[in-house]
C-alpha cells in the first residue's frame, strides 16, 4: 500500500487529533503527553489485534526484557494483519500525518531547531515524505525523500530478571521526532516500564556515544507511566535523554507502536553533535607527547 493512498471512509483516528500547539509541553526538550490518545473503542479493536510477539521471533527463544520490532514497511502490504491496523500504519507514515505534525509542533520545531529550513533549502511545509525502509543510512530509498517515516509495531520481551529495557540514551541526531502508544495488555500486572525524561547532573556528556549514557550522570525530570492507550511524543534534541524504568519479572511483553521520523538529506543531516566532558583522544595524546618533550 502507498501511504498516499489512504481511505477516508475508513475509521480512522490520529495520535494528535484534538491537541495543538500549546499542548506541547517542554521540561527540558519539547514534549506531548496524552492519557486516552485514542478514542476508547478504536483503541480497543486495535488493541484486540495488537499481533503476538511469536510472529516477529518465529519460534526463537526471547531473550530477557528484549525489544523487538516490526516496521511498517513489513505490515502495510500483509493481508493478515486487520484492515484497521493497516490503515492506521499507513496513516501515520504518510504525509498528511505530517501535516497534522506541523500543526501541533510547528513552534516546537522552529525554537529546537532553527536553521532546519536552511540546512534542507527548504521550509517543513515542502518536504517531501516517503516510508522509512529498515537499512537506514544504508537504503538509498531513505536519501530520496526530506522526512522518512515509520510505525512499528515494538515489544520489550517478558521479563525474568528485573532489569531496564533502556538505560539512559540520546535517539540517533538523524532522528526528528518519536512517539510511544502504549498498548497495554489488561492481564499485564508487572511495576516499571514507565518511559523516563531525563536531564544531565552537569553540562556535556560523560560518553562518547550518545546512545548510551551513564546512569549516575543524569536524573529524572518526569516519567510517563505505562498505561494502555498513553502517548508520548517529542522532538529530539541534544537534550532529550530518555529512558525505560526497569520491570518486575513478568511473563507479559511491554506492547507499544514506535512513531517516528528521520532526515538523511539535508547539507548536514545530523540535527545536533551530543556535546563531550571527556577530553578528546587527540588531545590527551598531543599533552602526554608534550610532557614527553618537557
Amino acid at each position: 500500500m502507498n501511504t498516499a493512498e489512504i481511505d477516508m471512509e475508513t475509521e480512522l483516528h490520529s495520535i494528535l487529533e484534538g491537541v495543538g500547539p500549546e499542548d506541547v509541553q517542554d521540561p527540558g526538550f519539547p514534549v506531548l503527553v496524552r492519557e486516552q490518545a485514542l478514542p476508547e473503542a478504536y483503541y480497543e479493536i486495535l488493541a484486540e489485534s495488537f499481533p503476538a510477539l511469536d510472529a516477529v521471533v518465529d519460534g526463537d527463544s526471547l531473550l530477557n526484557n528484549t525489544r523487538y520490532r516490526l516496521e511498517a514497511q513489513r505490515c502495510l502490504d500483509d493481508e493478515a494483519l486487520p484492515e484497521i491496523w493497516r490503515q492506521f500504519l499507513a496513516y501515520h507514515t504518510s504525509s498528511v500525518f505530517f501535516d497534522d505534525i506541523r500543526r501541533v509542533f510547528g513552534p516546537a520545531l522552529a525554537r529546537t531547531h532553527p536553521d532546519m529550513a536552511r540546512n534542507f533549502g527548504k521550509p517543513l511545509e515542502e518536504f517531501s515524505v516517503g516510508l522509512r525502509q529498515p537499512g537506514k543510512d544504508r537504503d538509498p530509498h531513505n536519501h530520496e525523500y526530506d522526512l522518512v517515516l515509520d510505525a512499528q509495531f515494538g515489544w520489550n520481551s517478558p521479563v525474568s530478571e528485573r532489569s531496564a529495557a533502556r538505560g539512559p540514551h540520546l535517539d540517533s541526531p538523524r532522528k526528528l521526532f518519536t512517539a510511544l502508544l502504549y498498548f497495554r495488555d489488561p492481564e499485564d500486572q508487572s511495576t516499571g516500564g514507565a518511559f523516563e525524561l531525563l536531564r544531565p547532573n552537569r553540562p556535556g556528556y560523560p560518553r562518547p556515544k550518545p546512545s548510551r549514557i551513564d546512569a549516575d550522570t543524569v536524573s529524572s525530570i518526569t516519567s510517563v507511566p505505562y498505561a494502555a492507550n498513553t502517548m508520548v511524543m517529542f522532538v529530539n534534541s541534544p537534550n532529550a535523554i530518555h529512558s525505560v524504568t526497569p520491570r518486575s519479572v513478568t511473563s507479559s511483553s511491554r506492547r507499544f507502536v514506535a512513531i517516528m521520523g528521520e532526515c538523511y538529506g539535508g547539507k548536514a543531516p545530523d540535527f545536533f553533535i551530543a556535546p563531550e566532558t571527556r577530553t578528546p583522544y587527540w588531545w590527551r595524546q598531543a599533552r602526554r607527547a608534550w610532557h614527553r618533550y618537557l
